[in-house]
Formats: structure tokens, sequence, C-alpha cells
């Protein structure tokens, strides 16, 4: 198991609706998109900022996380 899929594990996506809403029917939503959330697995379910933060610092370490 390489150094990222060590840090990695426990962390997964969520995808999140995006709904637009139409002001004059409140009951109609449409679905225009969605994002990814991404999140620590288990009961807590939050972001994991402490491992983002290490990932984010600059520019190398981010391409590591983003390229594996």
């Amino acid at each position: 198991m390489s150094e990222l899929e060590q840090k990695l594990e426990g962390i997964c996506f969520y995808e999140q609706p995006i709904f637009l809403i139409d002001a004059a029917e409140k009951e109609e939503k449409k679905v225009i998109g969605s994002e990814l959330l991404l999140r620590k697995t288990g009961g807590e379910n939050r972001f994991p900022a402490m491992l983002y933060k290490e990932y984010m610092r600059d520019d190398a370490s981010n391409l590591f996380f983003v390229h594996g």
C-alpha cells in the first residue's frame, strides 16, 4: 500500500445534488448538477481538515494528492 493509499484510507466522496428551485412554484425542484464532498468515513462524516491542509500546503504536495 502506497503512502497516499494509507493516508486516504477512511476518506470518501459524497455526491450532493444542487437544486434549482422555481420561486413561483416552491414545490418544483430540478437537479442542475452536483458537488463532491470529501469526508471521513464512519460516524463523524466530517471534512478531513488536517489531511487537506497537509496536502494543500504547496504545489508539490497538492500534485501528489491529485495524481497519487
